[in-house]
């Protein structure tokens, strides 16, 4: 038995470990999109008000597993606002990863969609610092409001507001000690040099397969 449950252990471990290569910005945009899609077609969306109001927006696939010891990876982009002579826009949507470990009753695997809703320069900074950042989402963020009309004051919103997607349905989650990488050879493949801050600021190039992305984020639904 005893053996049995270490195999066990050892399997979803490096089911969590061992990964592939990390996916291209746009294999990550079009992901983010179908989370997007799902979540604001819901019977619960994110208002449109949180989301007009947002500093940025993060979306992410993370996989979890383990049995006692756990692990979780997902790989995703972060979008941020941005205010040009047109008016309010987003920027390019930037990689980044997730990663993390886990002590506790826990057993199997799974996938979860996170949207995470930046609230607050820091929130955005924390997300694309340009390394790795240690972020406990328990400690700084909270499960965000799904109905219109509340939250209004943008004031006392917490820093992150967090959805997550687990087998279709929506809620609130947390998922603790977290680390956060910015996946700067990712967005280098898809942006050559440019700076990092000039992206966030908005100057770079958006890519075409983006377009539904801001569509969704501007309350524009199918």
């Amino acid at each position: 038995m005893k053996t049995s449950c270490l195999l066990l252990c050892l399997a979803l471990a490096l089911t969590v470990s061992v990964r592939a290569e990390p996916a291209s910005v746009i294999a990550r945009v079009n992901t983010a999109i179908g989370i997007l899609r799902v979540k604001q077609s819901s019977a619960t969306p994110i208002p449109q008000q949180i989301l007009a109001d947002a500093k940025g927006v993060a979306i992410i696939s993370v996989s979890q597993g383990g049995f006692i010891f756990g692990g979780r990876h997902g790989e995703g982009i972060i979008v941020t606002r941005t205010r040009g002579a047109l008016g309010p826009s987003w920027s390019a949507p930037l990689a980044f990863s997730l990663s993390g470990g886990s002590f506790g009753a826990q057993i199997g695997y799974q996938t979860l969609h996170y949207v995470f809703v930046l609230n607050s320069d820091a929130a955005v900074r924390t997300f694309l610092s340009g390394g790795e950042v240690q972020w406990n989402a328990a400690a700084q963020g909270t499960a965000g409001p799904d109905h219109a009309g509340a939250d209004t004051d943008p004031a006392a919103r917490a820093a992150v507001y967090i959805y997550t997607q687990s087998d279709g349905v929506y809620g609130g989650a947390t998922i603790g000690g977290t680390t956060l990488r910015t996946d700067n050879d990712i967005n280098r493949v898809a942006y050559g040099d440019t700076p990092l801050a000039d992206l966030v600021a908005g100057q770079g190039v958006r890519p075409r397969e983006a377009a539904k992305l801001y569509e969704l984020l501007n309350g524009q639904t199918e």
